[in-house]
């Protein structure tokens, strides 16, 4: 639920679109079969792609460079919410208390 309240904070028009919903839910899902296909090829689904995400771009496979990209736009999503959130909570001012005087 924290990822969906980031998304919307970061993302507005997310929120309210169905189909932009879609586009930011689905890396996770790529993400997760990849991670499953490099790490578990025996498994039902990690036979059938392992030899596609364990094909090397520079000295990475293709599985580690996908879901740490799905890891890292996940930071960036919390990083922009926390941001805006941020802007828009008045900041506490080194001021004397109220109940001093």
């Amino acid at each position: 639920m924290g990822a969906a309240i980031a998304s919307a904070v970061t993302w507005p028009f997310a929120a309210r679109n169905s189909a932009h919903r879609r586009r930011l839910v689905q890396p996770a899902g790529g993400a997760t079969i990849a991670y499953n296909a490099y790490w578990y090829p025996r498994t039902l689904m990690g036979a059938y792609y392992h030899d596609i995400v364990t094909a090397a771009v520079g000295p990475w496979p293709i599985a580690k460079l996908f879901y740490w990209g799905v890891v890292a736009f996940g930071a960036f999503t919390l990083a922009g919410a926390a941001w805006r959130i941020s802007r828009q909570m008045p900041l506490l001012s080194p001021a004397e208390p109220s109940w001093l005087h």
